[in-house]
């Protein structure tokens, strides 16, 4: 037999041939059962695919994750640490990329995107809601103008700017200033691309490869430091800028500059910062996957208010998919 996702449903049809089966204008194939067991044989028991979890997003107090492979997401809470269940997404596979996309959408809150239609994920519910409004989220497209012989290269969010110069290595910082005009920090060349920038105050910390360099506010070079290549480097998150160290977390207040109440990590341990301000932030603990360098196994929520840090476990959730 062959079952089929052309709709949202589950089809199947018994076949002699299969040479012609594998799609057709409305269907694709999805999986095949061969009965080709010897007389007196006992087949292996059949193994359930296991959940391996991937781009995490927080929708109010949900986490939620889905999997690599297959289009199915699953849901906790973040103040409580409670496992909220699974929740299919029926995409057809025709419209469906290997991983499904989870976004957090202002009005519909939590939605797994499959090309450019959108599904969305409520908690219990076992098979998600398609979204009739849905649209992919798309970036500005209005840049400024730049002098010549720089070029726009890369949009670094909150006015700043990656230039550079095509026939050479010379490479920059670009700000937008206060008349729509563009400011420009030039750094030395290496023919390295900018990999993060962060703005802390009236600095901006930029990284480029093995090379971190911190700028003043006239985006003049004020000092120069070399990183280890397996450093994560800075980051952003809302208002706030933060950096991972060892075994913790330091955050600053990136309007300010005053440095933040810092994250204790437990060792073989990371954290994703899924959302963060000077006064609330949220913090997704997690540890690599041995099995899939991919995904991520989801340990405990880390939540900041007002100064202090609490760390709440997840629930074990089923390792196989239901």
């Amino acid at each position: 037999g062959i079952g089929t996702s052309g709709t949202n449903e589950r089809l199947w049809q018994e076949i002699d041939n299969t040479s012609s089966a594998y799609h057709s204008e409305d269907w694709w194939i999805r999986d095949v059962v061969l009965d080709v067991t010897l007389d007196g044989a006992v087949p292996p028991p059949l193994r359930r695919d296991v959940f391996t979890a991937v781009d995490p997003i927080v929708t109010g107090d949900k986490l939620w994750l889905c999997d690599v492979h297959f289009p199915v997401a699953r849901c906790w809470e973040t103040t409580t640490g409670r496992y909220l269940g699974q929740t299919l997404v029926p995409a057809p596979l025709r419209d469906r990329s290997y991983v499904l996309e989870l976004h957090s959408d202002q009005q519909l809150g939590a939605v797994a995107a499959s090309g450019k239609s959108g599904w969305i994920l409520t908690p219990g519910q076992a098979v998600a809601t398609k979204a009739p409004d849905w649209t992919p989220p798309t970036r500005a497209t209005d840049l400024p103008q730049v002098p010549s012989p720089w070029e726009i290269v890369a949009v670094r969010g909150q006015g700043l700017f990656e230039l550079q110069v095509e026939t050479s290595r010379r490479t920059a910082l670009g700000r937008v200033n206060a008349t729509g005009g563009v400011d420009i920090g030039e750094l030395p060349p290496n023919g390295y691309t900018i990999s993060s920038v962060v703005q802390i105050g009236d600095e901006y910390i930029v990284g480029r490869w093995v090379e971190e360099y911190r700028l003043n506010s006239k985006l003049e070079i004020i000092s120069t430091k070399e990183l280890d290549i397996s450093a994560p480097g800075w980051k952003s998150k809302g208002t706030v800028a933060y950096l991972s160290e060892d075994t913790h977390i330091r955050f600053f207040d990136q309007v300010s500059g005053a440095e933040l109440p810092s994250l204790g990590i437990a060792e073989g341990h990371q954290g994703e910062v899924m959302s963060a301000t000077s006064s609330e932030s949220i913090v997704l603990i997690y540890r690599r996957n041995p099995n899939n360098s991919m995904s991520i196994v989801p340990t405990s929520v880390a939540t900041y208010d007002n100064g202090t840090w609490t760390t709440m476990p997840l629930q074990e959730a089923p390792a196989e998919l239901s």
